[in-house]
């Protein structure tokens, strides 16, 4: 395990492209950084706003951090939505409650995994829906609306297995890219983390014999919650043969605390109003899965499921089911590089 801090990451990271040059106009610009860097979407900042994106953009700078500072700058390979550092900035610190020093961790996380994936990757995400699909490779990501019953958003995603040299480990990464980049095009200029949130259906049925476990999903669960403002919900076990044909369902919210309610989606295409919640959950998911205040088995606390999951990953050995047990995972590394 590689036990690097937070600037010796960043400093390890630098292109060799970022010349000297860039790095001087970087720090030129601190000197009226009020004016320079926090200015395109002025009106809607307030004043505890301002001043934690200065100070933001202060510690980014003291970094020699490569995306820095905090302006206007549209960086091709770390945004595939057109966001400027400045919105993924605050995008960050909205999300922690203006806690700068988690938004510069977010900020950093978000920046350098999208420049990795994009300069090292070669595999593709895809929609179910060829439509959403063609949109998706333009940039202009498109999502399925109103398919949940309780009005959020859904997104179906197909795993693919296309290359040997392509590890699950590396498809979490781009699908949790994928899902920052979703959750931003949806909240840009709210307050992200008291917004509804999204839902999200994994279908594995492509990657070959390799099979989106449960610990796969707690590792996924795992790397959210550590870098990103996103808080996890249930996860349910669908069965294989039925018209969603999805593996597992993983509830993303974006609210400061867990919602209690449990969530479910709607049969695919169908209005919201014309199926109960009971005869969703009994047409896609095993019984013994619901919970008991929907008439199943389950019982589930959506305040300690995830916390008690993490605590099982963490004191268990996970043994992935790969075709190819050397297959490198640098991801991990660059996680826990993160960390």
């Amino acid at each position: 395990m590689i036990d690097l801090d937070i600037q010796g990451f960043d400093n390890n990271m630098q292109d060799n492209e970022y010349n000297d040059k860039t790095s001087n106009n970087n720090k030129d610009s601190t000197l009226n950084s009020s004016d320079k860097h926090i200015h395109s979407y002025k009106s809607i900042f307030s004043t505890t706003e301002k001043k934690c994106l200065e100070e933001m953009n202060n510690m980014l700078l003291k970094s020699s951090y490569k995306y820095a500072p905090i302006d206007s700058t549209t960086d091709k390979e770390i945004s595939s939505t057109n966001w400027s550092r400045e919105e993924i900035a605050l995008f960050c610190l909205r999300s922690y409650g203006n806690n700068v020093e988690q938004a510069c961790k977010s900020y950093k996380a978000f920046t350098t995994l999208r420049y990795i994936y994009n300069t090292t990757k070669g595999f593709d995400l895809s929609i179910c829906n060829p439509i959403i699909t063609s949109q998706l490779k333009s940039g202009k990501i498109t999502i399925l609306d109103k398919l949940d019953l309780h009005g959020r958003v859904v997104i179906m995603i197909n795993l693919h297995y296309k290359k040997h040299d392509v590890s699950p480990v590396d498809q979490i990464t781009a699908l949790f890219l994928f899902i920052t980049e979703i959750i931003m095009r949806e909240n840009p200029f709210s307050k992200p983390a008291q917004n509804n949130g999204m839902i999200l259906l994994v279908n594995s049925r492509k990657t070959r014999q390799w099979e989106f476990k449960l610990d796969i999903c707690l590792r996924l669960s795992k790397i959210l919650s550590n870098y990103f403002p996103i808080r996890l919900g249930q996860i349910l076990i669908f069965r294989p043969h039925r018209v969603v044909k999805m593996v597992f369902k993983i509830v993303f919210l974006v609210h400061v605390n867990l919602r209690r309610k449990f969530q479910i989606i709607n049969k695919l295409y169908e209005s919201p109003g014309s199926i109960t919640e009971f005869d969703a959950l009994s047409h896609f998911i095993d019984k013994y899965y619901i919970p008991t205040e929907y008439g199943g088995y389950y019982e589930f606390d959506s305040h300690t499921f995830w916390s008690a999951k993490i605590l099982e990953y963490n004191q268990t050995t996970v043994q992935y089911n790969l075709q190819d047990s050397n297959i490198e995972m640098p991801t991990i590394n660059i996680l826990k590089a993160i960390d």
